[in-house]
C-alpha cells in the first residue's frame, strides 16, 4: 500500500469523499459483487419465467387437443399423408382416364336413355341445355364426362373460359353425343 494515496468518490449529493486505497477498492468490489447478484438474480427469474411461458403453452396446447371431438382430431401421420397425397381425393372423377375414342363411347352410351326412363322422369327439362334451355343436351366435357348442354354452348364455354359448367374443372375437349 503506498501512503499518502487516495481515491475520491462522489456522494449522491454531489459531494465528493476522500477515501484512502484500500477501502476504495474494497468498496468497489463490494459493489461488483452485488451487482453480479442482482444480474444473476434477474437471469433467473427471467430464466423461470420462460419455462412457466413454455409450460403454459403446452398444457394450453394439450387442453385444446383433448377437448375437440374425436372426430375431428387427426394424428400426425394422417396429416403426413393428406399433404403426401397418399390418400384419395375428396372427388372421384366419373369416367376412368382412357383415350378420348374410349370416353365419347361410354359416355354416349351411359347418357342415352330409353323413352321409358324420360316418361319415368316426368319432364323433359332433364334433356335441355341448362345453358340456353333451347336445344337438347347433345355433348360432354373430357375429362369430367358432364352432359349439361347443347354442342353450340359447350364449344362457346371451351372457346371462353373452358370451364365445365357443372363442376367448374377445366376441360380439354368437347365430345358431340350421336343417340340412333
Amino acid at each position: 500500500m503506498i501512503i499518502g494515496m487516495s481515491e475520491s468518490l462522489m456522494n449522491l449529493d454531489g459531494s465528493h469523499i476522500l477515501l484512502d486505497h484500500v477501502t476504495f477498492i474494497s468498496l468497489h468490489r463490494i459493489i461488483i459483487i452485488e451487482l453480479r447478484w442482482k444480474l444473476t438474480s434477474i437471469f433467473t427469474h427471467f430464466s423461470l419465467l420462460f419455462l412457466l411461458a413454455g409450460v403454459m403453452t403446452v398444457l394450453l396446447l394439450l387442453s385444446f387437443r383433448l377437448c375437440k371431438p374425436s372426430s375431428q382430431t387427426t394424428t400426425i401421420t394422417d396429416s403426413f399423408r393428406i399433404r403426401a397425397g397418399d390418400t384419395g381425393s375428396a372427388r372421384n372423377p366419373l369416367l376412368v382416364h382412357k383415350d378420348d375414342n374410349d370416353l365419347w363411347s361410354e359416355a354416349s352410351s351411359s347418357d342415352s336413355q330409353s323413352p321409358d326412363d324420360e316418361d319415368l322422369e316426368g319432364s323433359s327439362n332433364k334433356r335441355i341445355c341448362v345453358i340456353c334451355y333451347d336445344a337438347p343436351r347433345d355433348c360432354f366435357f373430357l375429362p369430367c364426362g358432364h352432359a349439361a348442354s347443347c354442342y353450340a354452348c359447350a364449344t362457346r364455354i371451351k372457346e371462353e373460359h373452358g370451364l365445365c359448367p357443372m363442376c367448374r374443372k377445366a376441360t380439354k375437349k368437347v365430345q358431340r353425343i350421336f343417340t340412333v
